[in-house]
């Protein structure tokens, strides 16, 4: 159910999310502190003792160990609380303040769901009841009861947010399951790490995780590739001009992949390029397709036997397509002077009338018609020559 807890694995944009959380908090504790030794101020020297000594080395710890958790640190109101309840009990004048403190931090535990930070603020509650009942008397319970009220409504609230965005991006992960191709999206730029999804699996035999990782993705290409297609990609980047790339990757097994990058460049509301999505697609049929094709077209400019191509008319004539060398050679005329016209309209030899009449032979019949003996294409000729007339199709679906 959206925004309730469960025992999934903390998705990788709720990393982002904790890891931003962390470093706000150290570049915050870093100043407040630095101002606790500040008397005109008034925080008190002894609050940044306690920032430079406990919190702060632990909000740079849990920065570096995100990666590694299986589940977002829900348990950090909990913790914070102790910490907050010991600052008042060293400054008491630091009670709303700490308040302030631990709300954010119940905002951002809230993405994991809002059970468990609703027990996290239980567990924490005590400490902090204690410290405002002895430092700030009534009132400071007050505050206290009135920010625990204030605390879990935003939890749940945070918690709904966080689960409909969950939800919104199961969808689309699904949807993208059921696509061959992977999406990538780069953020802020420079893209030091991208975020891949896509059935990363089926087609390249690695998980999306992986591919994400800092420099993995540009890893999977050969080293005689990459540098031409990082300099292309970032040359149309710096520009702020959608591309397509295609180039080579390497599959778990080893084996060359050719895929076909096509990239999306966002602008800011300042013009500067703020992030970059592309659609990677797996075209390794097609080129070998193309290589094929490309070697077959060799063979037939080089085969010493005359072939022709032609298209069938409705008047029963037929226009020729396209000629190799050696049928130009056969009938003494250039491929310019034979395309585009009838078939038998440029030839004179007795061979042409047993040229158009196979052909239409083939067209009735759908079957190949040869002739073993026929008469030359050109009147100034003598030779004996075979024909054979076989049908092919014109749709690309076709086997």
């Amino acid at each position: 159910m959206t925004g309730s807890d469960d025992d999934r694995p903390v998705a990788p944009f709720e990393l982002e999310l904790w890891r931003l959380f962390f470093e706000i908090r150290i570049v915050g504790l870093t100043l407040l502190g630095i101002l606790s030794f500040i008397p005109a101020v008034g925080i008190g020297a002894v609050i940044g003792v306690v920032i430079f000594a406990a919190a702060l080395p632990f909000n740079i710890a849990m920065r570096e160990v995100l990666p590694r958790l299986q589940r977002g640190p829900w348990w950090i109101p909990a913790l914070d609380a102790l910490i907050v309840a010991l600052a008042i009990a060293l400054q008491p004048d630091v009670g709303s303040m700490g308040l302030l403190v631990l709300l954010g931090s119940t905002s951002q535990a809230a993405t994991a769901g809002w059970r468990r930070t609703a027990v996290a603020i239980a567990l924490g509650s005590p400490a902090l009841l204690v410290a405002m009942e002895r430092y700030h008397g009534t009132d400071g319970v007050a505050e206290t009861l009135a920010f625990l009220v204030v605390s879990i409504s935003v939890a749940v609230f945070v918690a709904a947010i966080a689960g409909a965005e969950r939800d919104a991006r199961a969808r689309q992960d699904q949807l993208l399951q059921g696509i061959d191709a992977i999406v990538w999206e780069a953020h802020p730029y420079p893209f030091e790490r991208a975020v891949i999804t896509g059935d990363t699996r089926e087609l390249f035999g690695l998980d999306a995780a992986t591919l994400s990782e800092p420099g993995a993705w540009l890893a999977r290409l050969p080293a005689f590739d990459r540098a031409a297609v990082v300099r292309r990609s970032r040359t149309a980047i710096e520009a702020g001009r959608d591309h397509e790339l295609t180039y080579r990757v390497v599959d778990a097994e080893g084996e060359f992949r050719h895929v076909r990058d096509r990239v999306r460049v966002v602008r800011g509301s300042d013009g500067r390029v703020v992030t970059a999505r592309g659609v990677v697609v797996d075209i390794t049929d097609e080129v070998r397709v193309r290589e094929s094709n490309r070697n077959l077209a060799e063979l037939v400019e080089r085969v010493p036997v005359g072939l022709v191509v032609v298209r069938a008319d409705h008047d029963d004539g037929f226009t020729t397509v396209s000629v190799n060398p050696a049928y130009e050679a056969l009938t003494g005329r250039s491929a310019t002077a034979l395309v585009n016209t009838s078939v038998t309209g440029p030839l004179d030899g007795p061979g042409a009338d047993e040229m158009q009449r196979l052909l239409l032979d083939v067209v009735l019949t759908g079957r190949v018609r040869r002739r073993a003996e026929a008469g030359d294409l050109r009147a100034d000729g003598d030779r004996i020559i075979s024909l054979e007339a076989f049908p092919i199709s014109d749709d690309p679906e076709a086997g």
